[in-house]
Formats: C-alpha cells, sequence, structure tokens
C-alpha cells in the first residue's frame, strides 16, 4: 500500500536483526527490498538496533522512517559503533528520542543535522554515554514540545561546546543531570533557558569540572524542589551568581555546591532553609557565604 517494503516483515520473517555478530568475525547483514523500493521504518521503532555490542557501521540506504514516531534507545548500546550518519532520517512524526543514542560510547562522529524535532517530547538520556563525541550539532533543535531533558547530554565528557543557546524550555520539567559529567566543557551559554516549569535541577552541572562561570541570572526556580549535587565538583568554577534563585519550595540541597574548591563567595541572601542540605558546601576551602 505505500509503494514499498515494511522493515517489521523483513525482520519477523528473515530475522534480519538477531545478534549473529561477535567479537572476531565481520558480518554484514542487508536488507533488501525488491525493485529498489524503499524499506519503511515501523512506527515504533523502539530499540531497533540497541545493543549490537560489536557493531561497527550502519549504512542507511533507501530508507523511508517519515511513518516513525518513537525512536527510543534505537542505538541503545551500540557500543563500538564509531559513526552515524543519520541525514537521511525523517523525524518529522518522532515524539521520542529518549536514550536514542546512550552508551554509544565509542561514536565520535554524528550527523543528526536535518533532524526536525518539533515533535518531540522526552530527551532524556538522548546522548547519555556518549563519551567520545568532540562536538555535537543540536543548535538547530526545535525544543518547543521536549517536557523531560533530564541526563540529556551526561557523560559526554570530551564535548568542549556545545550550543543550547536557541534551545526553549518553556515546558520543560526536569533537567536533572542534564549536563552532568560533561567535564570538558567550558562555556554555557543558558541566557535565554526558561526554567518556570522545571521540578528538578538535581546534579544539573555536577562533575563540569572545566567550568568557570555559569550565567544563570534567568533562571526561574520557583517550582524547582530537588537541588541536590547541582553543582558538585564543578572544581573550576570562580563565579557563580544564584543571588536570584528562589527557593521556597526546594527540599533537597544535599552537596549542592559540595568540592566547588574555586567558589570564593556565594550570595545566598534570597535562600529558604532546605530540609536536607548535607555537605552542602564540603571542601568549599575558598568560600565565604553571604546570608
Amino acid at each position: 500500500s505505500n509503494g514499498g517494503c515494511d522493515i517489521n516483515y523483513l525482520t519477523n520473517n528473515y530475522q534480519l536483526y538477531t545478534h549473529i555478530e561477535d567479537s572476531t568475525n565481520t558480518v554484514e547483514v542487508y536488507i533488501i527490498c525488491n525493485d529498489g523500493k524503499k524499506i519503511f521504518f515501523p512506527e515504533n521503532s523502539f530499540n531497533l538496533f540497541s545493543s549490537y555490542n560489536y557493531l561497527k557501521q550502519i549504512t542507511f540506504k533507501n530508507i523511508d522512517t517519515s511513518y516513525v514516531t518513537d525512536m527510543t534507545e534505537m542505538f541503545y548500546g551500540c557500543h563500538n559503533l564509531t559513526a552515524l550518519d543519520l541525514s537521511s532520517f525523517n523525524t518529522n512524526n518522532v515524539t521520542s528520542m529518549a536514550e536514542m543514542f546512550r552508551y554509544c560510547e565509542k561514536l565520535t562522529t554524528l550527523n543528526i543535522s536535518n533532524f526536525n524535532t518539533s515533535n518531540v517530547t522526552n530527551m532524556n538520556w538522548m546522548f547519555s554515554g556518549c563519551s567520545n563525541l568532540t562536538s555535537l550539532n543540536v543548535s538547530r533543535f526545535n525544543t518547543d514540545n521536549v517536557t523531560s531533558m533530564a541526563e540529556m547530554f551526561e557523560g559526554c565528557s570530551n564535548l568542549t561546546n556545545l550550543d543550547v543557546s536557541n534551545f526553549n524550555t518553556s515546558n520543560v520539567t526536569s533537567m536533572s543531570g542534564m549536563f552532568s559529567d560533561c567535564s570538558n566543557l567550558t562555556t554555557l551559554d543558558l541566557s535565554i533557558f526558561d526554567t518556570s516549569k522545571v521540578n528538578s535541577m538535581s546534579e544539573m552541572f555536577s562533575n563540569c569540572s572545566n567550568l568557570t562561570s555559569l550565567d544563570l541570572s534567568n533562571f526561574n526556580t520557583s517550582n524547582v524542589i530537588d537541588m541536590n549535587k547541582m553543582f558538585a565538583h564543578c572544581n573550576n568554577l570562580t563565579s557563580l551568581d544564584v543571588s536570584t534563585f528562589k527557593t521556597y519550595k526546594v527540599d533537597q540541597m544535599v552537596s549542592m555546591f559540595e568540592g566547588c574548591s574555586s567558589l570564593t563567595i556565594l550570595d545566598l541572601s534570597s535562600f529558604r532553609d532546605a530540609r536536607y542540605k548535607i555537605n552542602m558546601f564540603k571542601d568549599c576551602i575558598n568560600l565565604k557565604i553571604i546570608y
């Protein structure tokens, strides 16, 4: 009916996606449609290429992803995949990209420049654990409908630059761990971030050990409940203005600034006392606090 082949039919009948590759043998698998017609990916493409531990390369030719709505965990756990060119992907109807590239730790090149993310609502853990990516172009992402970005870039430890300056975060409720362990980032422009609906910022910048400053002056924290380890071990952070933070709903501040050994002054005059704040300033050896 669609003038092509359905990947569900091919995989169900010929079992082309069984785990036939191993660490010593090179196996090539082809999905081919007769007469050169397109191969249509299923609406639910959840987990489609997930956990192919020894897979090093995927080439997409003559494919159509326009029916896909779910790309959750699509390449999850492809531990040896080194490059992905997804420039041919049509993502117009996709609503979830959660964990899409999670634990692709050898990925050095990722082309997602043509992604249309206007209908995506979930980007949780999308690039989590992509520790060998040195560049990532998400500058054209439309995030108008995204509600969660928890741990989106967690563990992207080789990224030195990340342009999220155009992100619309007005509907996002969770940013927990969003940039956690991005240890080579030196700057982040979050000046237009709308955080008015965010309820969790726990570990948002934890272990961003090369950040020297953060401008969070436009952050609205009026609905945040959890700030545990928000800046923990940002040991090169020399300036941080949290004087505009509203913390009257915040219950958790455990280890919030732990290990921020280069901070010299913090104005917490607007802070309300949280119930849980163990080790809030542990190892902040140069810090003067203004209440």
